[in-house]
């Protein structure tokens, strides 16, 4: 009886490790896809003008469109973003909340390298251009207005995990910074937070 309890117990759990997502090889090839969504907080500020900053918790995404070119190496070209609605400004030490129609933007695109190590922990940079928006709607009225475009960088460390031959999930690390000039004056955004992924390989996982 004692047996039979242990047996079952190991079948169990041999059976609930066999349902877990297994850990993505290194090994990849064709065109590569990797989605990334996720929340976090994000601050635009101004150099040059009293120390302003536009700030708050926002919503952040990356979306990469490329290939493998090695096994554990993707290049792609990708779509970064950070939206903040109702943010706060600041400016001299006050600070004063917006409504909800008023909402903050920072985004860019650019020219990206992701290297997966065997495990399925990557590591992931892009470098580009970016520009900021500010716009405030109201009913079927909205104003908004655009910043130059200057540097826009993106960081990515994750995890991922093997749901299927050709499919992956995880959870990474996300930041973005740049520098931005709008009528003369100097911003560095800086965003920061955690997206959840997924990926999607062409050629497969081997």
């Amino acid at each position: 009886m004692r047996t039979s309890g242990k047996t079952a117990i190991l079948m169990g759990l041999a059976l609930a490790l066999s349902l877990l997502p297994h850990t993505v090889s290194a090994q990849k090839s064709g065109f590569f896809f990797r989605g990334n969504v996720g929340f976090g907080y994000t601050t635009l500020n101004a150099d040059d003008v009293g120390d302003t900053k536009i700030k708050g918790g926002s919503g952040m995404v990356a979306l990469d469109f490329g290939t493998f070119f090695k096994d554990n190496v993707a290049v792609y070209g990708e779509i970064f973003g950070s939206s903040i609605t109702g943010p706060e400004l600041e400016s001299g030490g006050v600070s004063i909340s917006t409504s909800n129609d008023m909402t903050a933007t920072l985004f860019g695109v650019g020219v990206g390298v992701t290297v997966y190590s065997a495990s399925g922990v990557y590591f992931g940079g892009t470098v580009g251009m970016a520009r900021m928006r500010l716009e405030y709607s109201s009913g079927s009225a909205s104003v908004s207005g655009d910043s130059d475009m200057g540097l826009g960088l993106s960081v990515l460390v994750g995890k991922e995990w093997q749901v299927g031959n050709r499919w992956g999930l995880g959870v990474s690390g996300h930041g973005m910074t740049g520098r931005i000039k709008d009528s003369g004056d100097n911003w560095t955004p800086l965003a920061f937070g955690v997206d959840f992924t997924f990926t999607f390989v062409k050629g497969g996982y081997r």
